[in-house]
């Protein structure tokens, strides 16, 4: 199904909780793509949050660490963030400030459709909080980087 395409004009506004910008890029029937972009650094101190559904989202700038039930780890250009639905995370940025990420969010039902196409089960959870940057991953994360210039409904799919 074809979704619609956000604004791609400036970078979106920081949240009313001061939290990082998102843009929407594209977004369909349980699907989404947003450019995140923080701003926070050493001196901010890191807030819980929580995966509204299962997200995939690629780290093109900066770095930062990240706590959740899957581990804690430090992600920084070309990692894969991997988000299950409904935990609990922490981002903090101990090293430098602010980070930018593209992350494509699916809604639960629909990534169960997936997973049982891809792992055979429909409960699949990600076991760790991310995958390192690796020639494999490139061209996702190289694709995901494009989308945030010239997102189109379609090519999202």
């Amino acid at each position: 199904m074809q979704g619609e395409v956000g604004s791609l004009g400036a970078r979106g506004a920081a949240s009313p909780d001061g939290g990082p910008a998102k843009r929407m890029l594209a977004a369909g029937d349980g699907w989404s793509v947003h450019e995140v972009d923080c701003r926070a650094g050493p001196s901010d101190r890191p807030f819980e949050e929580r995966h509204e559904g299962f997200s995939v989202s690629a780290v093109l700038e900066g770095s930062f660490t990240y706590r959740s039930d899957a581990g804690h780890e430090l992600l920084y250009p070309g990692a894969l963030l991997l988000g299950n639905n409904g935990w609990c995370f922490e981002c903090g940025h101990a090293h430098g400030r602010g980070d930018r990420c593209i992350s494509l969010n699916v809604r639960e039902d629909l990534f169960g459709e997936i997973a049982a196409g891809v792992a055979s089960t429909s409960r699949f959870r990600f076991s760790a909080a991310s995958l390192p940057p690796s020639p494999k991953a490139l061209p996702v994360v190289a694709a995901m980087e494009a989308l945030s210039s010239i997102a189109s409904s379609l090519r999202c799919e």
